[in-house]
C-alpha cells in the first residue's frame, strides 16, 4: 500500500499505534493487539507506506522491534493505527449542555452590558 492510497495519516516518531503480536506456534497464546510507540520511521521506497521501529508495551514488559511493516487491518507482526472509538452518548450530552449554558450566559452578559450603555 502506498501513502497516497491510504486514508490513514503518515506515521511519525512518538505516535501511539497498535502492534499485533505473533502468538505462539502451538496456539497457547493467540495473536493479540499490543500498545506501541513509534521510535523510528524508515524512508519508504517508491512512495510505499513506511515500516517503523517500535517500543512495544506488553503486560509483562517491553520489547523493541525494528522494520515493522504496516497493515491496514491487524496482522501478526505488523503495526496499525488504533481503531477510533465513538464517545459514549452521555459524554456528548454533558459537553453540549455545558456549551449551551456558557453560550446563554455570554448572551445574558452582552445584553446586560448593552442595556447599561443605552440608558
Amino acid at each position: 500500500m502506498t501513502i497516497t492510497e491510504s486514508t490513514q495519516p503518515a506515521p511519525s516518531i512518538g505516535r501511539n499505534v497498535h502492534y499485533q503480536s505473533h502468538g505462539t506456534p502451538g496456539g497457547e497464546y493467540l495473536p493479540a493487539p499490543r500498545a506501541a510507540i513509534i521510535t523510528e520511521v524508515t524512508t519508504p521506497l517508491d512512495n510505499e507506506f513506511p515500516a517503523v521501529s517500535l517500543c512495544v508495551l506488553n503486560p509483562t514488559g517491553m520489547f523493541f522491534n525494528q522494520d515493522v511493516p504496516y497493515s491496514e487491518e491487524p496482522a501478526p507482526g505488523c503495526w496499525n493505527w488504533p481503531p477510533r472509538l465513538a464517545a459514549p452518548p452521555h459524554v456528548v450530552t454533558v459537553q453540549l449542555r455545558a456549551s449551551t449554558e456558557a453560550l446563554v450566559e455570554g448572551m445574558r452578559r452582552a445584553r446586560d452590558a448593552t442595556a447599561g450603555v443605552s440608558e
